[in-house]
């Protein structure tokens, strides 16, 4: 069980969650609903769904089965995080319940929300400077780890060309980027032992996700006809249609 020390918890939301991990066998991590507990708090909803080029997420709020779990509480089953080798400590902090959740997607498993267990959190704002940089390093270890190599060597130059695109970020790109040169050999050992003892598809783990990710689309061609054409063209170009099962 992991849980942020910004929780309030109701008194049977672990019973809660293990009930549903008990009942369901293909399911390795669950988390409770998690309401704001003031107007400010950042990290709620029923988890989140990711787009394969991990540059979007998608609506907290009306998810039943997320792509991953939000970290600020969920509980995964002992003997599937260490099948999966647990967190990655060198992504330090930031999309590291990303980064279990796809793992654990790829040997076979779900990830769920349970209605019925209910905390609140807090939450607090990760916009601090290292925390932007670890954001950015962090998806393109990610992605480098857990995307097969015919998506990977497409998707990986396009999400770095975005994020230089990025220019009133300037220094902060440029240090995002060095980090991940850095950490670039632990990320590739461990990319062997994950794609080793993978037994899903890139196809089969998206797919279920595909119409929230079209939704999400719609979305920031409403907010923004500039990143929509962005997005739209990082879509097409890493043959986002074949991911999804279109």
């Amino acid at each position: 069980m992991f849980m942020d020390n910004d929780i309030f918890s109701s008194s049977n939301w672990i019973s809660e969650c293990i009930n549903t991990l008990e009942s369901y066998p293909d399911i390795a991590i669950v988390q409770p609903l998690i309401l704001p507990a003031t107007p400010s708090s950042k990290a709620w909803g029923r988890g989140a769904v990711i787009t394969p080029t991990f540059w979007d997420f998608i609506s907290r709020s009306c998810l039943t089965e997320p792509f991953y779990a939000l970290g600020s509480a969920l509980i995964i089953k002992r003997e599937v995080f260490r099948l999966v080798g647990g967190f990655s400590s060198y992504l330090e902090y930031l999309h590291e319940e990303v980064d279990l959740a796809w793992k654990s997607r790829l040997l076979g498993y779900r990830v769920k929300c349970d209605d019925k267990a209910i905390v609140k959190h807090i939450g607090r704002s990760s916009g601090s400077l290292k925390a932007q940089i670890n954001s950015h390093r962090n998806r393109l270890l990610i992605l480098l780890k857990n995307l097969q190599v015919r998506n990977l060597v497409v998707i990986i130059p396009l999400v770095v060309l975005r994020i230089l695109s990025r220019k009133e970020q300037g220094n902060l790109i440029i240090k995002s980027l060095i980090r991940f040169l850095k950490l670039l050999p632990y990320a590739m050992r461990e990319r062997r032992i994950v794609q080793e003892a993978r037994k899903r598809s890139d196809v089969e783990i998206f797919k279920p996700f595909r119409k929230a990710i079209l939704m999400e689309l719609i979305k920031i061609k409403n907010r923004s006809r500039l990143a929509y054409i962005a997005t739209l063209a990082t879509y097409r170009i890493s043959h986002f249609n074949r991911l999804i099962g279109s």
